[in-house]
């Protein structure tokens, strides 16, 4: 069990921004994410190690995969990337200073696109504290890539973070957020204290589906 009351000792600037991405990776208050660390691993510094440790593991086994799979180069689709330069992106009003951002041209195969959130010079952030997405009809909540797979990994808190991760060492981008949704869906943005906003995600026109009208020509 969890113990309420703890006393932190001195720590170094790593140790606290450690804490600071794994509260953002998991979404829990920085008491709950101390005590789970140093519950699990006996201290914040050996719980820093150990995960980093493990997502290097991953990390690696996924790449060496991914060459295994594509020798020749290229690899899969993307999923979680942010739009390519002169891709087509459009925009809608969530609160002020906040925008959905939606965008997919990779993704036309699969049916999908790919949608963050944005402020009012279209920087990328995570989504904003107190919004939740839910895909109606159904109901069903909407959950980005990195929370997605912050849930699944549960022993492994940061390996969401690490999908961004660089081959040359750079840190993870702590804005970092994407999500994936089949296209067509209706998303539904509930914010405390502010009316639901409906947002209806593109279908894409396929020529099999697109019946051209010809002049009426009738035999008699």
């Amino acid at each position: 069990m969890m113990s309420s009351h703890r006393t932190y000792v001195a720590e170094s600037p790593e140790i606290t921004k450690f804490v600071q991405s794994i509260m953002k990776r998991v979404h829990v208050d920085e008491q709950h994410a101390r005590d789970g660390l140093i519950d699990r691993y006996g201290s914040l510094e050996n719980a820093m190690k150990t995960i980093q440790a493990e997502d290097a593991y991953v990390m690696k086994a996924y790449k060496d995969a991914l060459k295994e799979m594509y020798p020749n180069g290229g690899g899969p689709i993307e999923l979680g990337t942010k739009p390519a330069k002169g891709e087509r992106v459009t925009t809608a009003p969530i609160r002020q200073g906040v925008w959905l951002r939606v965008w997919g041209d990779n993704l036309a195969s699969l049916h999908c696109y790919c949608f963050d959130f944005v402020d009012g010079q279209g920087r990328y952030m995570r989504t904003p504290d107190g919004v939740r997405i839910y895909a109606d009809p159904g109901g069903i909540e909407v959950l980005s890539i990195e929370r997605s797979v912050g849930r699944t990994m549960a022993g492994s808190p940061q390996f969401a973070a690490s999908v961004n991760a660089t081959d040359d060492g750079r840190e993870v981008d702590e804005n970092w957020e994407t999500y994936v949704i089949q296209e067509g869906t209706n998303l539904r943005i509930v914010q405390h204290g502010q009316r639901d906003i409906h947002i209806q995600i593109p279908t894409r026109m396929r020529n099999a589906d697109v019946i051209t009208l010809q002049p009426a020509h009738y035999r008699t």
